[in-house]
């Protein structure tokens, strides 16, 4: 049986598709769970929880100063509620001291008496006048005395209604500042905590990603030693077979080889790297098609067209493309959940994920490449 250069290549292609296969094996990718992955959801649960009690606070504060308001509103209607019930008290003094003035003159000490009334009148008509002129200022005062301690009676009355809701409004204030305390110390944990985590994860990421991007590198060394050891093998082939041209067997019995598995003629977008390139340090954020923020698939369809949104579709879309071997700058790296634009050398520009930004890491090893 004569080993013939196309069996040497699909034995070449085996090894490296044994290499990939051991390098995916060997690093952890996307679809399952990492020390990374699991700390930052951890962090992404942590910062929902930080996210509420922020919304908890928020309303604590408001209701403290609508308690305070009350509070003080309560405080200066008792002011005045006061205020009145001194003014009446001193009206009401005074006048008290105006009929007692006058009952003293006119019945106890006083050079004015009944008999003074009757003996200075020249008749019984104008001692009845003056008589009754007097008594009708008595109970004038009087009645002006009854009817401002009725007002202080009123007023005392609702002083104390004030009194209580001034009491309740100062109730209300130190529960809404007890429940602000608590919020904020709980909202002061969670960021502590949160930072912490999403500090662990960020460092975690970076090892997996070094890790990845170590064995990537390995990777693409020994493809590129098993495709020159190919080459140098071929040519020797090649030789071995110009040099049997006359052998009346082989002549006559020419090899047939099987077609080749087609593939996307061309290769290489450089306006999709460039477009990658120009997209570095924006934020990940799912579902984002650009150009402000981006998930992956949002990246990789602006790179290729230019348009926001998700001109390509989602990865599972991405992994129906034609599929090469000889990747070019621009093309798709892709697997069922993540994808990337390729800038050659085993490296690709893609949005990792939630609290990242768009950047330049290894190819993942269960990749694949496409071209639209």
């Amino acid at each position: 049986m004569r080993i013939t250069n196309r069996t040497k290549r699909i034995c070449a292609a085996a090894g490296c598709v044994l290499l990939s296969a051991s390098l995916v094996c060997a690093v952890p990718v996307a679809g399952y769970a990492t020390p990374a992955s699991e700390k930052r959801a951890e962090a992404e649960a942590a910062y929902e929880t930080l996210t509420q009690m922020q919304v908890k606070l928020d309303k604590a504060s408001n209701a403290l100063v609508d308690a305070t308001a009350a509070k003080k509103t309560a405080q200066k209607k008792v002011k005045g509620a006061q205020k009145k019930i001194d003014k009446a008290q001193k009206k009401i003094e005074v006048l008290q001291g105006h009929l007692g003035s006058r009952a003293r003159t006119m019945y106890r000490s006083g050079n004015t008496t009944i008999l003074d009334v009757l003996f200075s009148s020249t008749s019984f008509q104008e001692f009845a006048t003056i008589w009754g002129i007097l008594d009708q200022l008595n109970q004038k005062d009087a009645a002006m005395v009854q009817k401002t301690k009725d007002l202080k009676a009123e007023v005392v009355k609702q002083k104390k209604v004030l009194d209580e809701q001034e009491a309740e409004a100062e109730k209300q204030e130190t529960k809404c500042k007890l429940a602000k305390e608590e919020a904020a110390k709980t909202v002061d944990e969670m960021t502590s905590t949160y930072n912490a985590l999403d500090a662990e994860a960020k460092r975690l990421l970076k090892e997996e990603q070094e890790a990845r991007s170590r064995a990537d590198a390995e990777a693409a060394r020994r493809a590129i030693e098993q495709a020159q050891q190919g080459s140098q093998e071929e040519q020797g082939d090649q030789g071995e077979e110009s040099g049997s041209q006359d052998t009346p067997q082989e002549s006559e019995q020419p090899e047939q080889q099987a077609p080749e598995s087609s593939e996307p003629s061309g290769g290489g977008n450089q306006s999709a790297v460039d477009r990658a390139y120009s997209m570095l340090g924006r934020p990940y954020q799912y579902g984002a098609g650009g150009t402000s923020s981006f998930d992956c698939s949002g990246l990789v369809g602006w790179a290729i067209t230019g348009s926001t949104g998700h001109a390509l579709g989602s990865t599972g879309t991405m992994m129906g493309f034609n599929r090469v071997t000889n990747p070019q700058p621009g093309d798709i790296c892709v697997n069922d959940h993540h994808c990337g634009i390729y800038i050659g050398g085993g490296q690709m520009i893609h949005a990792p994920q939630t609290g990242d930004v768009v950047s330049i890491s290894g190819v993942h090893g269960d990749m694949i490449y496409v071209r639209p």
